[in-house]
């Protein structure tokens, strides 16, 4: 299959490279005849591509592990992002996760992407779990710590709400962790504590936001001493206790 979709990739339109690159990552698999396709469509397929297709094309081509900095790739896909950028909502949490899993250190568009998330954020355009992704992102492609000075702010200033998940709140301390930014961290934790005590009115919600929580830091790579203490806590109480039937 993938050797025939190589072979007759210049017979497909670009939606339909789009659509042959979602099944080869619906089934998990991508060779150098897969490869060899998207490469030698990538102009065509981006080149003109709203920020839909922009958004699958990259998270597609992303979870296939398909060198996305290869210059084939990358060469077309920058000027798309550009163009479209200022339509990019929703998207921007998988665009900037997939330039994440990919090292793309293209400063230039990550700081454009971040810009945009900030000012969609502030604007009440964009969700609290999204700009976590993309905070959480963008701090593993630019941990300096002045680069996440505009990013503080915004934070700070966001009234957290009853509808809000603790686990967003984690993904900015693990942000804020990565960059060295103790006092972000501390707050971020003090928000994701503050939210779980309103929600969390029962121990086994308690253990079940924990448990959440804790999938949650695997993912982003949070190790705050703090946190993992209280995770265990919570881990070792849910063994002992007594079972309620």
């Amino acid at each position: 299959l993938a050797k025939r979709f190589g072979q007759s990739a210049g017979e497909y339109y670009p939606t339909q490279i789009v659509e042959a690159t979602r099944l080869f990552r619906s089934i998990g698999y991508a060779d150098a005849s897969v490869w060899a396709a998207v490469a030698g469509r990538a102009d065509d397929v981006l080149g003109t591509a709203s920020p839909k297709r922009l958004v699958q094309f990259l998270e597609y081509v992303g979870d296939l592990q398909l060198p996305l900095r290869d210059p084939s790739i990358w060469s077309v896909a920058r000027p798309s992002i550009l163009a479209v950028l200022p339509h990019i909502r929703g998207g921007l949490g998988t665009v900037m996760e997939t330039l994440a899993a990919h090292g793309c250190r293209d400063e230039y568009i990550i700081d454009a992407l971040m810009a945009q998330a900030r000012v969609l954020f502030r604007g009440g355009e964009l969700s609290l779990s999204i700009f976590a992704r993309v905070v959480e992102s963008y701090g593993s492609l630019r941990p300096e710590a002045d680069s996440f000075d505009k990013t503080r702010e915004v934070i700070r200033g966001y009234v957290s709400s009853e509808e809000d998940s603790p686990s967003d709140w984690l993904v900015f301390a693990a942000a804020a962790e990565r960059v060295g930014d103790e006092d972000m961290q501390g707050y971020c934790d003090k928000q994701c504590r503050d939210l779980r005590s309103r929600q969390e009115t029962t121990a086994h919600l308690e253990r079940m936001g924990m448990v959440k929580l804790g999938h949650t830091a695997a993912k982003v790579g949070y190790r705050s001493d703090k946190f993992i203490e209280e995770f265990e806590n919570v881990l070792e109480h849910t063994i002992t206790a007594e079972p309620n039937y």
